[in-house]
């Protein structure tokens, strides 16, 4: 072969070896022959000239198409890799050199090419060629069309591949140069027609290809047009779908010019819309023909727009089944498509949304959508609601985009259809379609919607891989869209529930979720002040008293305060506090830690499972950063706390100062103590007299015996931290 390469590179009028390799393409081995492939594509095909060209021309119409020892395979190799390429390169050279003709009516929907017709036949047989690329071209589609397509004879080569790519040429010639085969307009169709009648699937709608690139170019009987139309949309076999798939591609957007002067009643209806809705509704229940028909409709959505409410009722009911868990990925990606379909005809009927899918139509039909009265039945909008809410459920771990899209879908369909209540199960969510729906209809949904919402909030505390960026999300948007107020209570109370202190890997995620959302909302703190403080209260009661340090050391690594002596601090660099650098990263207007500690707290108990709760959460640095938590929530809300609140907050102070040997906690104290001070709260002062820090006096439990002021307590907690 590589022989036969040099030898044809260093004497290319010698075309004959050309034809002499071609076998070698249709043999399968374990060599790789990709040069050779590279040859007829790069040397032959694309940098050979015309005299080159013209001598494979010859050789294969004279001495190899009609020779009887050649095989229908070889036959096909020669179309494929040499005819067919040649063809295409010399007309991309004859586009370049011609100037584009443009006009404003090509602009509007579906304005087809010029046809070439009786009536302007002779002008254009009579234009001469003046390059000599254009004689080539002239010369050489014209032989084909007598010579190797032989339009005027009765019969074909019988052979089915032969006859495949004897179609595909014909197509090429009558897309790229159709006024030359003008003269032999009626000699196309029926050699077309031919093979439409053919039993063989592939050579009949590879003539199918053929008929729409004809009825596209020339003057055709709106029958015919019609006839071919109708036939597309019913072939939905696996095994011609490329060829009815292009050959709707091609004829679906010329049919609103070469159809228009045909309607079928009083509404102005176009008859390819009738026959598209007869065609579907005749076979509903064939589920490979209904997804054909739809996947024409988004293709050519700019078409079927005008018309989409005569589609409305068929598209929804096939939601459900094109978007299964189980269907193709192409299959769920219609389906969203259909979606979409339908939310941009309602944008565009509510002049909310400008030429969707690029449309630009006649002002006639512009009209009479955007004046259009049709409003879908509620029914269909809550179908919509529920395959979009089930779609983005099931299928939120495999196909993040279109997840993605159906949630953008939801929010805007929810946005535009408000009038329509969703009407879904709200205890078997996916966390990001909850999100999308309290953030469009926070007034519809929420009240409602109480007792379900709760049940689906607990699940999420619950569940083992914890969806805590979301959650916090959700619990932001609750506080702005449904503030507290005398109507939001009940919700507020039931969610009171999650810190009830039986399942404490719920209360725990709870405490970081509101101390995460409560520096920018404090608010959302007051409904659960008394659980936080009984939390809290219980925390310090259950401290072992003894030399040991309370809670033992975090991170297992870094030994009490006591035990290394007076006035030591622990070392920045010291490994085991990374975990305590998270907590302490960020601040806030206390100067207590900050966001860092609820995303510290929520990210070590993530991926927690039930089983694993009770091992976890009491370890050392757990219960440490719990007590953080408890003391950060109730001092943001200190100013507002009631009173028998307060003197237990502050009696809890007062027995972690005497009891903890938590460097940590104790730390915190200090820098809670200090802020007092520096901003003092009037509220203080009559607790805080109360208060005795004394060790002396000091109970095990929080109570409300008499206690010195929180100066002392301050300056006892500031010696306790740094012992």
């Amino acid at each position: 072969l590589k022989c036969f390469l040099l030898s044809s590179r260093h004497n290319p009028t010698d075309v004959e070896l050309l034809y002499l390799m071609l076998p070698a393409c249709n043999i399968r081995t374990t060599i790789d022959l990709t040069f050779l492939k590279d040859f007829f594509q790069r040397d032959v095909c694309t940098n050979s000239s015309i005299e080159q060209r013209q001598k494979i021309i010859d050789y294969f119409v004279t001495q190899f198409y009609r020779a009887e020892g050649v095989s229908p395979d070889l036959k096909v190799q020669a179309l494929q890799v040499l005819i067919y390429p040649i063809f295409e390169k010399c007309f991309s050279d004859l586009r370049a050199q011609q100037v584009p003709k443009t006009s404003a009516d090509s602009q509007l929907l579906g304005s087809p090419p010029p046809l070439l017709g009786d009536s302007n036949a002779a002008a254009v047989s009579a234009q001469v060629p003046t390059t000599p690329l254009e004689e080539f071209v002239s010369n050489n589609v014209k032989r084909f069309a007598l010579d190797v397509l032989d339009l005027r004879s009765e019969t074909h080569l019988a052979d089915e591949t032969v006859n495949i790519e004897i179609l595909k040429l014909a197509t090429l010639l009558v897309h790229h140069q159709p006024q030359l085969l003008v003269d032999y307009r009626k000699d196309l169709i029926k050699f077309a027609w031919s093979f439409i009648k053919s039993e063989d699937m592939s050579s009949k709608h590879c003539a199918y290809v053929l008929v729409s690139r004809f009825i596209e170019s020339y003057e055709t009987p709106q029958k015919i047009v019609l006839q071919v139309f109708v036939a597309l949309l019913r072939a939905h076999q696996l095994e011609v779908r490329v060829w009815v798939k292009e050959a709707l591609d091609i004829l679906t957007p010329i049919l609103y010019r070469r159809l228009q002067d045909l309607t079928v009643d009083a509404a102005n209806i176009p008859i390819w819309i009738k026959w598209t809705k007869k065609v579907i509704t005749d076979e509903i229940h064939t589920n490979a023909l209904v997804t054909h028909i739809l996947q024409l409709i988004v293709r050519h959505a700019n078409f079927y727009l005008p018309c989409l409410p005569h589609f409305v009722n068929h598209i929804v009911s096939q939601l459900q089944r094109l978007g299964t868990t189980n269907a193709p990925p192409e299959t769920r990606k219609l389906a969203i498509d259909l979606v979409e379909l339908i939310v941009n005809w309602e944008l565009w009927r509510r002049r909310e949304s400008d030429s969707p899918y690029g449309l630009q139509l006649d002002e006639k039909v512009r009209t009479a959508i955007i004046n259009s009265s049709l409003e879908l039945d509620p029914h269909l909008i809550n179908t919509i609601y529920a395959f979009l809410i089930r779609f983005a459920n099931t299928n939120a771990d495999k196909a993040v985009r279109l997840v993605d899209k159906s949630l953008e879908l939801l929010q805007t369909a929810l946005r535009i259809w408000s009038r329509v209540p969703l009407k879904f199960p709200m205890d078997k969510l996916h966390s990001q379609v909850l999100k999308t729906i309290l953030r469009t209809q926070p007034g519809t949904m929420i009240p409602h919607q109480i007792p379900q919402l709760s049940g689906l909030l607990f699940g999420y505390f619950e569940s083992e891989n914890f969806p805590q960026k979301t959650v916090v999300e959700i619990f932001t948007i609750l506080t702005v869209e449904y503030p507290l107020s005398a109507e939001s209570m009940p919700f507020y109370n039931k969610l009171n529930d999650l810190m009830d202190g039986h399942d404490k890997l719920r209360c725990y995620r709870y405490i970081g979720v509101l101390r995460s959302v409560a520096p920018s909302y404090p608010k959302i703190v007051d409904p659960y002040l008394t659980s936080i403080s009984r939390l809290l209260q219980k925390v310090v009661k259950d401290l072992s008293p003894g030399p040991a340090p309370f809670g033992g050391p975090i991170m297992g690594s870094i030994p009490s305060a006591s035990s290394m002596g007076p006035g030591y601090r622990p070392s920045p660099d010291d490994p085991g506090l990374d975990g305590r650098q998270a907590f302490r990263r960020g601040g806030d207007p206390y100067g207590q830690g900050g966001p860092g500690a609820a995303a510290y707290v929520l990210n070590m108990s993530q991926t927690i499972s039930p089983s694993m709760a009770a091992n976890f959460l009491t370890q050392p640095d757990v219960v440490s950063e719990s007590i953080r938590l408890y003391l950060d929530l109730l001092n943001m809300r200190l100013h507002l706390l009631p009173a028998d609140i307060k003197k237990v907050f502050l009696n809890c102070l007062k027995l972690l100062i005497e009891k903890s040997r938590d460097i940590y906690v104790l730390e915190h104290i200090t820098k809670m103590l200090r802020s007092w001070i520096v901003d003092p709260d009037p509220s203080l002062s009559s607790s805080s007299s109360s208060l005795n820090l004394s060790s002396s006096s000091s109970s095990n439990t929080p109570s409300a015996s008499a206690t010195p002021s929180a100066g002392e307590g301050a300056s006892t907690s500031t010696t306790t931290s740094g012992g």
